[in-house]
């Protein structure tokens, strides 16, 4: 196993890179290629390189659409669709993401991973250690505008990693996520 790398030398590292090959490339677009990379050098130049085989000007939303990690939208949509109590909204997203072959078992990781990132937030109230782009900060402030907020996103994580234990080995995955996200909506 490789030890991980600091944060601070990728930075630099790719700083550097942009310096040499003549790209112009905004601090907060290297620092979420940076995050991405989870401390993997390789990983953090293989991301450079997919954002700037697209434009030489590499900004955060350019960074956010090249690598497509995840889906923000999706995400903040169907939170939305949960805080709102629309369960049509909420059976509209995981039907739209099973139509386009999306794995749903990846999803939800994706989205438990996404809502830990809003429970970290509202404790340390940092982008720096999260990785939802500070791209999606309006989007993010508008979902944390909910009395009782603390104890909602935590209630949905702890239904998420319910929901992740209870697909590992099975076969309806679609309608456990809809009775989970159901379950949340009430």
């Amino acid at each position: 196993d490789f030890a991980k790398i600091p944060q601070e030398l990728i930075l630099e590292r790719l700083q550097y890179i942009c310096d040499q090959e003549k790209f112009n490339a905004e601090l907060d677009a290297l620092k979420y290629i940076v995050k991405l990379s989870k401390g993997r050098m390789r990983d953090a130049i293989a991301y450079l390189e997919k954002v700037a085989s697209l434009t030489n000007d590499i900004t955060l939303e350019k960074s956010v659409v090249a690598l497509g990690e995840t889906n923000y939208q999706i995400m903040f949509n169907l939170t939305n669709n949960i805080i709102d109590r629309n369960e049509a909204g909420v059976l509209e997203v995981v039907n739209n993401l099973d139509n386009k072959g999306k794995d749903l078992k990846l999803f939800i990781n994706e989205y438990t991973s996404f809502i830990l990132d809003v429970n970290k937030f509202i404790i340390l109230k940092d982008f720096n250690n999260i990785n939802i782009p500070k791209v999606y900060e309006k989007e993010l402030m508008y979902i944390l505008n909910l009395e009782g907020y603390k104890e909602f996103y935590q209630k949905v994580l702890d239904e998420l990693m319910k929901l992740k234990e209870q697909v590992r080995f099975e076969s309806e995955v679609r309608t456990v996520l809809e009775i989970t996200l159901l379950f949340l909506c009430r």
